[in-house]
C-alpha cells in the first residue's frame, strides 16, 4: 500500500513539475532534492565496491542531464565542451547560482573529477557518505587552517592521482545576477601545484528560475567553457592577477550568454 501511495505521490508531482501553477516550484524543488537522495542512495554501493575512484561520477553524469531536461525541464546547451574533457590534472572554475548547479555541471564534468564542498554537507546521510566514497573533498569554512590544510590535500590529490577539481571561486552564490568578487583558493591551489585553471560560465537562470519569487518554469541554459589557462611557471605572488583575468574572462562570457537568453541583469 505504501509503495502504491509513494509512486502515486511521485506521478502526481512529475504533472505538477510540468504544468505552470502556483505550486510549480514546489513540485520541481522537491523532485530535484529527492533524485539528489535517491542518486546518493542507488550509487552508495558503487562507492563501496569502488571507494574514492573519481570515475564512479560517470553515473551521475550519465543520468543527471537526463533528470534536468525531462524532470526540471532545464535545456542545457553545452559550448566548447571538449575544454573540459583534458585527459590530465586541472582545477575546473565554475560561477554559483543555485543549488540547481549540482546539476548543471554535470553536463560538463571531466571524467576524473572530484568537487571540493562545504563540511556540513558530509552530515547528511545518504548524500555525505556517497559523496566522501566518490572521492569528494569537505572543507570547513568557518576554520581558515582547517580548510588551508583541505586544500593542500587537494593538491595532492590533483597531481597523485591524476585528477580534476570542481570550484565555485565566488565561494558562495550570488543573489542578484551578478558574478561575485573571487576568492582566491582555487588559484592558490592551481598555481601550487602547477596545473591549468579551465574556466567554465553558465548563463543566468532569473529567466525561469528565482527562489524570491517562488518561480521555476522551464527554461533554457547555455553552458561555456572556456580555453584552459596555464599556471606553469607562476608564483604565488601572481595569484592576485590571475585572478582578475580569469574573473573577467568569465563575467565577459557570462553576460554574453544570458544576454543571448534575454535574461535582464540587474
Amino acid at each position: 500500500m505504501l509503495l502504491e501511495v509513494t509512486l502515486l505521490l511521485l506521478v502526481v508531482l512529475l504533472v505538477l513539475c510540468r504544468v505552470e501553477t502556483p505550486i510549480q516550484y514546489s513540485a520541481k524543488m522537491f523532485m530535484f532534492y529527492f533524485f539528489c537522495l535517491f542518486l546518493a542512495t542507488v550509487t552508495l554501493p558503487l562507492g563501496l565496491v569502488r571507494p574514492f575512484n573519481p570515475e564512479n561520477h560517470k553515473v551521475l553524469s550519465f543520468i543527471v542531464p537526463y533528470l534536468t531536461k525531462y524532470i526540471l525541464g532545464i535545456t542545457v546547451e553545452v559550448r566548447d565542451g571538449h575544454n573540459s574533457k583534458l585527459n590530465k590534472p586541472f582545477v575546473l572554475l565554475l560561477n554559483h547560482q543555485s543549488s540547481l548547479d549540482a546539476f548543471i555541471m554535470m553536463h560538463i564534468w571531466p571524467d576524473r573529477c572530484v568537487t571540493i564542498m562545504k563540511r556540513v554537507l558530509m552530515y547528511v546521510f545518504p548524500f555525505g557518505v556517497t559523496a566522501t566514497l566518490f572521492g569528494c573533498i569537505f572543507i570547513d569554512r568557518g576554520n581558515r587552517n582547517n580548510a588551508q590544510s583541505s586544500l593542500e590535500h587537494a593538491g595532492q590529490e590533483l597531481k597523485n592521482r591524476n585528477v580534476q577539481i570542481c570550484m565555485y571561486p565566488e565561494g558562495t552564490r550570488n543573489r542578484d545576477g551578478h558574478i561575485l568578487p573571487f576568492k582566491k583558493g582555487a588559484f592558490n591551489l592551481a598555481v601550487g601545484a602547477q596545473v591549468p585553471l579551465v574556466p567554465a560560465t553558465v548563463s543566468c537562470y532569473r529567466n525561469f528560475y528565482c527562489k524570491k519569487e517562488n518561480k521555476f518554469t522551464d527554461g533554457k541554459v547555455i553552458v561555456r567553457v572556456l580555453p584552459e589557462v596555464s599556471t606553469e611557471g607562476k608564483e604565488y605572488a601572481d595569484v592576485l592577477e590571475l585572478t582578475e583575468q580569469i574573473r573577467s574572462s568569465m563575467v565577459k562570457s557570462y553576460e554574453e550568454v544570458s544576454a543571448e537568453l534575454g535574461s535582464k541583469l540587474s
